[in-house]
C-alpha cells in the first residue's frame, strides 16, 4: 500500500508568498502522520509539502492520500481532492479547516478527519487495509500527547527549510482571544513530558531548534520546567509566548539559561479597546515598553506581531504602530 501526505500551498505562504527559504522551517504535520501509520501495514509512505516541492494530482501514484487543509488552501485542497478521486485514490482531508466546517469538507473528500490525528489516523489506515468501508468522518481524540512514535522527520527534503529541528511540547492555550482560531478548534490543553521534549531535542543535529507550540507560556510553572529540561543540552531556541511571563523573574532566568533566544509575541495593538475588542484586555499596552526591554536584558529576540483591520482602527494607526516598533526596538515585528 502506498500512502501520500500532501500539505498544498496556499497563495500566502507558497512560494511566491510572505515566507521564503530563510523563514520557513520544516512542517510538523506531515511528519507526525507518516510516523502514525501502523507499521503492521508494511506501507511505503511519501510526504510533499508543495512549498518545497511541486505535486501533479494528474500523476501522483497512490493507494490513499492525506491533505492537511489551512482555510487559505482549502480550495486548492478541494479541487485535488476531485481530480484524485475520479482516478480512483482514496482522499482523507484533515487540519485546521476540516475541524472548523466539516459539513463543507465531507462533501469533498471519502472519509475527513477531525481534531487531533495520533488516534483516528490509524484507526482509518487500518479500516482501509482491511478493505472496510470508511467512515465519513473520524474524530476520536488522544487522551495525552505522551507515548507516540517520534515524527518521520527523514521523509522532508531537508534542504529546502532553514530549520529541521522542530518539536511540540503542549497543544492548545488558556486564552480565548475572539480572533484566534485555537479555542474553538482545539479547545483542550496537552502537555509533554518536558523530560521527553528534552530527550527529542538531545536526538536533533547542531545547536539549534524551535518550539512551535501556540502558547507554551499559558501555565507558567509548566514553561519552567521545560527550560529547565532544555539548559542541560546547550543548544539555542526559539518559540512563543505572552509578554506576560515578563511578571515572573524566575522564569525569565530559567529561559535565559535554557537557551532561549527568540521568541513570538501577540503584541497585536496598543489601542486598548481594540485589545478588548479582541479579548484581550488582560494585555496592557502601557507595559509593553518595559516587557520587550525585559526580554532583551535576558538575550531574547521579540517577533512582534501586530493585527489592522480591527473594527475601532483608524487611518492613524499604521503610523502609531510603526512608532512604537522602533521605539521598542522590536527585532522582527509582522503585521497582519
Amino acid at each position: 500500500m502506498k500512502i501520500v501526505l500532501l500539505m498544498p500551498q496556499s497563495a500566502r505562504y507558497g512560494k511566491d508568498g510572505a515566507f521564503d527559504q530563510r523563514l520557513r522551517y520544516a512542517p510538523l504535520t506531515l511528519t507526525t502522520l507518516a510516523a502514525l501509520i501502523p507499521s503492521e501495514l508494511n506501507a511505503s509512505v511519501q510526504c510533499i509539502d508543495e512549498w518545497a516541492e511541486d505535486f501533479d494530482p494528474h500523476t501522483i501514484e497512490a493507494d490513499i492520500i492525506g491533505i492537511t487543509v489551512i482555510t487559505g488552501n482549502a480550495p486548492k485542497a478541494y479541487r485535488y481532492s476531485r481530480i484524485l478521486q475520479d482516478r480512483g485514490i482514496t482522499v482523507v482531508l484533515g487540519g485546521v479547516h476540516i475541524t472548523l466546517v466539516p459539513e463543507e469538507a465531507e462533501n469533498h473528500a471519502n472519509a475527513i478527519v477531525c481534531g487531533y490525528a495520533e488516534e483516528s489516523w490509524p484507526e482509518l489506515l487500518r479500516e482501509f487495509a482491511a478493505k472496510k468501508p470508511l467512515k465519513k468522518r473520524y474524530d476520536r481524540q488522544p487522551l495525552t500527547m505522551d507515548g507516540y512514535p517520534r515524527p518521520r522527520r527523514d521523509l522532508l527534503k531537508k534542504q529546502k527549510y532553514t530549520n529541521m529541528n522542530v518539536v511540540q511540547a503542549t497543544r492548545g492555550c488558556m486564552y480565548r482571544c475572539t480572533f484566534c482560531v485555537v479555542p474553538t478548534a482545539w479547545p483542550k490543553q496537552y502537555q509533554r513530558d518536558p523530560q521527553d521534549v528534552a530527550r527529542e531535542v538531545a536526538e536533533f543535529p547542531g545547536k539549534t531548534f524551535i518550539l512551535i507550540d501556540l502558547s507554551p507560556s499559558s501555565d507558567e510553572e509548566y514553561f519552567g520546567r521545560l527550560a529547565d529540561a532544555f539548559a542541560p543540552l546547550r543548544k539555542y531556541w526559539g518559540g512563543l509566548a505572552t509578554l506576560n511571563i515578563t511578571d515572573n523573574p524566575k522564569l525569565m532566568k530559567k529561559l535565559e539559561r535554557s537557551g532561549c533566544r527568540g521568541l513570538l509575541v501577540g503584541i497585536e495593538s496598543q489601542n486598548p479597546k481594540t485589545l478588548k475588542t479582541m479579548g484581550k484586555s488582560w494585555q496592557k499596552p502601557s507595559d509593553n515598553l518595559w516587557r520587550i526591554k525585559m526580554l532583551h536584558d535576558h538575550g531574547i529576540a521579540v517577533n512582534g506581531c501586530f493585527v489592522f483591520g480591527v473594527d475601532g482602527d483608524t487611518d492613524g494607526v499604521f503610523d502609531e504602530t510603526l512608532e512604537f516598533v522602533f521605539k521598542a526596538s522590536i527585532d522582527l515585528p509582522r503585521f497582519a
